[in-house]
This record gives C-alpha cells, sequence and structure tokens, in this order.
C-alpha cells in the first residue's frame, strides 16, 4: 500500500505533468500486488511512465514545495510544520528552509536524528532567539492537525473550543493554557502540592 509519502508524491508528479493520474494507479496497483515493498517513484520508471531523471525531479520538487510528508515520526512531522511557519513569518526563503530539509534527509540516511532547529541554528540561518520566537507562536498561536498537518490560527478562538479540520474532517481542541500563579512565597499555585487528607 502507498506511505503519505508516495501518494503525494503521485499527486505532485501529475500537477508537474511528468504523468496521468491512471498511470499512478496503475504503479499503486503495481505496487500493492509486490510481495516486497517498492517505492511508487521506482514502480513509476519501472512501468516507463517516468524517467530516472523525471522521478528525481518529482522529489527534489516535493522536498522544494515543503510538500514532504514525515515517514511516521512525530518529529519529522513537527518539523515540517516549523519549516512552513519559519518561511509564513518570513524569517527565511523557502529555498533555505528545502535545503535544510534535505540536509535533515541526508543525516537521517547515515542513521542520525538531527532536528530542523538544531540545522538551522547550526548553519547560523537563524540564530536562538528567533528561533525561540517562533516556537512560541507556534506554541500559542498555530494549532496544527496531527492528521493532515492542516494550520489554524488560534487567535480570538475561545481556549478548549471543539471543531472540525476543514480539511480531514479530524476532532480538533483549541488548547487550555495553564497560567501559573505566583504566589507570595514564590511557588507557583500549579507546583504546590495539596495537603495531605484533603
Amino acid at each position: 500500500m502507498a506511505t503519505e509519502q508516495e501518494v503525494l508524491f503521485g499527486r505532485l508528479a501529475v500537477r508537474l505533468g511528468l504523468c496521468t493520474e491512471l498511470q499512478v494507479q496503475e504503479a499503486i496497483q503495481v505496487q500493492a500486488r509486490s510481495p516486497i515493498p517498492r517505492p511508487l517513484g521506482s514502480i513509476l520508471v519501472e512501468l516507463g511512465h517516468l524517467t530516472k531523471e523525471q522521478r528525481t525531479e518529482v522529489a527534489d520538487a516535493q522536498v522544494e514545495r515543503l510538500e514532504l510528508p514525515p515517514e511516521n515520526a512525530r518529529e519529522r512531522k513537527e518539523d515540517l510544520v516549523l519549516g512552513k511557519l519559519i518561511v509564513k513569518q518570513g524569517l527565511l526563503p523557502r529555498k533555505a528552509v528545502a535545503r535544510a530539509l534535505r540536509v535533515q534527509i541526508r543525516m537521517e540516511n547515515e542513521g542520525r536524528l538531527v532536528r530542523l532547529a538544531q540545522i538551522l541554528l547550526d548553519e547560523g540561518a537563524l540564530d536562538r532567539g528567533q528561533l525561540a520566537e517562533v516556537l512560541e507562536f507556534q506554541r500559542t498561536h498555530v494549532l496544527t492537525c496531527p492528521r493532515c498537518l492542516a494550520q489554524f490560527n488560534l487567535v480570538g478562538f475561545q481556549e478548549g473550543k471543539r471543531f472540525k479540520c476543514r480539511q480531514c474532517e479530524a476532532v480538533l481542541t483549541v488548547p487550555i493554557k495553564i497560567h501559573a500563579l505566583e504566589d507570595p512565597r514564590g511557588v507557583a499555585a500549579s507546583e504546590r502540592r495539596p495537603a495531605a487528607g484533603r
């Protein structure tokens, strides 16, 4: 069965005019019948629907457009959302984020899992202050659907409100912010333990 990444690969190949939807469907059927897992792009090449160069073009376009979905790891989903937010806030151009994502993929293939934020810091593309601002904005102003990665602006939404994702109809809940109240003894109210017997 085609993974989310492969489905997006097929859609992008069609969008770029390199093959048809029927050819992608044929490749998905061949993949489903295969006794060993084979990448959709390789099957499209074997069937003569794409050249090897076109397969590389689609893969590069996927990264360039920030449409490379995470394999299965929550960290990769979070990194993709972070990359989109960095571009949206104008801190880096799309190409710079796409290049960092390619570095991340290369490192992952070498057996090292390095977060996108760390790569951007190591390369000097962002400083710690900029990164902290983006992460804070992401935590407090943006709700990301865990199923389809659609993003929703939370400004003006009531905490605890539930709604359906417009893209995949997953039920989402606006997070409730916990405000720590300081008491005169300097211990946050959320850190105090209840007295025994209560």
